[in-house]
């Protein structure tokens, strides 16, 4: 299980020395088939990094935090065989 929180904001701040792709590509190395991943940040973040995981084919939800909240989690899964 790998867990971040505000990792892509920080990225974001550092005018973004890497990619989200790069950052998702190389967890997905890291992590073993059916790890998850649980990244806590802003909702517009978290709503480009659901996109890239479903680049990599991974099961990716998203879930409200709070409601005066602007963050969200995003919760995914590396699947076990790439669909």
């Amino acid at each position: 299980m790998v867990h971040a929180d505000g990792f892509l904001s920080l990225e974001k701040r550092q005018k973004r020395r890497c990619s989200t792709l790069d950052i998702f590509l190389e967890v997905d190395r890291i992590l073993r088939p059916e790890g998850w991943i649980i990244i806590r940040d802003t909702a517009p973040l978290i709503e480009a990094a659901r996109s890239v995981a479903a680049q990599l084919r991974w099961d990716a939800r998203i879930l409200d935090l709070d409601i005066a909240s602007d963050e969200k989690l995003l919760v995914c899964q590396k699947p076990f065989l790439k669909k």
